[in-house]
């Protein structure tokens, strides 16, 4: 689970290091997995902007959800 979670985490970490912000604070319904290999899925709006509370806004609403499933993981 771990490295699922580090795959994400630098996925965000690449775009925001390009300058690229994501609006959308729907975490579990924009990142995903294509077998092993985490991707960021979003169709909505994402502009060349840095926001740099981002990463830990995300890091945070993926802790609270590990929290919250940690018994069926």
């Amino acid at each position: 689970m771990q490295k699922c979670v580090q795959a994400v985490l630098e996925i965000v970490k690449r775009r925001m290091d390009k300058g690229i912000s994501d609006h959308d604070k729907a975490v579990k319904h924009n990142y995903g997995f294509i077998g092993d290999r985490a991707v960021h899925l979003d169709i909505g709006r994402i502009e060349k902007v840095s926001k740099p509370r981002e990463y830990n806004r995300i890091n945070g609403r993926i802790s609270t959800w590990l929290l919250e499933n940690e018994s069926s993981l």
